[in-house]
């Protein structure tokens, strides 16, 4: 039976470090298995290897994911999809798809029967993070720039489910094709961790730092300027700033106060039970140790922020820093590029020269060439004509000889003998 992984999310849990390494490392061999990513599109067409990697590179993000429509899913795209990346693919290709989003659609899934009737194995990929500190980074992902206060938004995702971790992992185990789910907490190296969820070897890969979150002093700017940050799904511009900008400022600002907190623990605390079983064996004793996902304390140390004036001078300082730092550094880039193509100019140039003397060259022996093809044709003229010449006098020459037989068996020829030996004889008397 053919396999499928799908890595489901969850969101703000290192989703796109993830996304990032399985495009630019496509594949990955393992044993006798090739572990290939692919992204399916929205009208159902897909990519994969150089031409995915190239498409990577040219987004603004860095990598590609599939798309974020609901409708993807419940029209039969993901689906149809999937089962013409399976046909199309060699049996030993193990078909990979992620987004994060996913997580939290398993019902979709679910009423749209994207996996009945499939000759598939489907292995879940699923990282996760405390909740508290989840609701925090997701605030300033999502909630921040949405039209909800604080409060409001932690209601409706709690209501939703969406870090109810142990719960999305059981309804995706539930799937009659799921031969298993595995979580993993993202405070360990996701890229390490998806390697050991394939059985790869895993080498010390330096985790793919992505979509980190922006430093407070950036935040600040952006809700002032929401040009920059329409909505919550359009950190187009954060992106971008990602791939130029190490930002070494302040992290996005702690909006949870105590009495959140314990909402949070307390509304999760079910759901995080339930989780512990979805860990390899390895980390349950971690997880289970780790008093962020059950103990209040863990928090105590953080100071919840102004929503507002949550910035300094000190944070406007270092952002102002890091953007100075980040021009300096385009602009040695820049220069370095300029010096390389001037060198490549200089280098074409020459060969430009080059070419033009070999041109040249070339010229002439093709004129001496043509020279030598003319003379040639003259002599094979010339010995034509001394061919057809020869063939003339052997003609002429055999045409004497044919008359010469004749005149020697005519009776003349033998009348005249006895003439000329007369001849010879008075001749041979009037010399002596």
């Amino acid at each position: 039976m053919r396999k499928l992984i799908l890595h489901i999310g969850g969101g703000k849990c290192g989703s796109s470090s993830l996304q990032k390494y399985l495009s630019i490392n496509n594949s990955n061999q393992v044993n006798d298995k090739k572990y290939q990513y692919f992204c399916i599109y929205e009208d159902g067409t897909f990519s994969t290897g150089k031409d995915l990697v190239a498409l990577a590179q040219k987004s603004v993000h860095g990598y590609l994911n599939c798309p974020a429509s609901q409708t993807f899913v419940t029209d039969g795209t993901l689906r149809n999809s999937i089962i013409t990346i399976i046909s199309q693919s060699a049996e030993h290709v193990v078909p990979i798809l992620s987004f994060e989003g996913w997580a939290s659609d398993w019902r979709l899934f679910a009423e749209n029967n994207v996996f009945a009737g499939l000759e598939i194995s489907v292995e879940v990929l699923l990282y996760v993070r405390p909740p508290v500190e989840w609701f925090n980074s997701a605030w300033w992902q999502w909630g921040a720039w949405s039209e909800m206060d604080l409060e409001q938004w932690i209601d409706g995702e709690l209501s939703s489910g969406s870090c109810f971790w142990g719960d999305i992992a059981e309804q995706w185990g539930k799937f009659e094709n799921c031969r298993r789910v595995m979580a993993y907490d993202v405070k360990h190296n996701v890229i390490q961790l998806f390697c050991e969820f394939i059985g790869a070897s895993i080498n010390p890969v330096e985790p793919l730092r992505i979509n980190v979150g922006s430093p407070r002093a950036l935040l600040g700017f952006l809700l002032r300027n929401r040009k920059y940050r329409s909505g919550p799904h359009d950190p187009r511009y954060e992106f971008l700033l990602e791939r130029y900008v190490r930002f070494s400022g302040k992290p996005a600002p702690w909006v949870l106060d105590r009495q959140t907190q314990a909402k949070i623990l307390e509304e999760t605390k079910s759901s995080n039970r339930k989780l512990i079983k979805y860990f390899p064996e390895k980390y349950r004793d971690l997880f289970l140790n780790d008093p962020r996902w059950s103990d209040i304390e863990a928090y105590k140390d953080r100071v919840v922020c102004d929503s507002e004036n949550f910035s300094s001078l000190e944070d406007y300082d270092r952002l102002t820093a890091d953007f100075t730092d980040a021009i300096k550094s385009l602009s040695e880039t820049l220069s370095d590029e300029k010096e390389k193509t001037q060198q490549l100019e200089r280098q074409n140039s020459i060969l430009e020269h080059q070419n033009s003397r070999l041109e040249s060259q070339n010229s002439f022996f093709e004129n001496q060439n043509s020279r030598l093809e003319r003379q040639n044709s003259l002599l094979e003229s010339k010995t034509c004509l001394l061919e057809s010449q020869n063939s003339f006098f052997e003609s002429q020459n055999s045409l004497l000889r044919d008359q010469i037989t004749q005149i020697k068996s005519s009776s003349a020829w033998r009348l005249a003998k006895p003439i000329r030996s007369v001849e010879k004889r008075l001749k041979r008397i009037w010399a002596s």
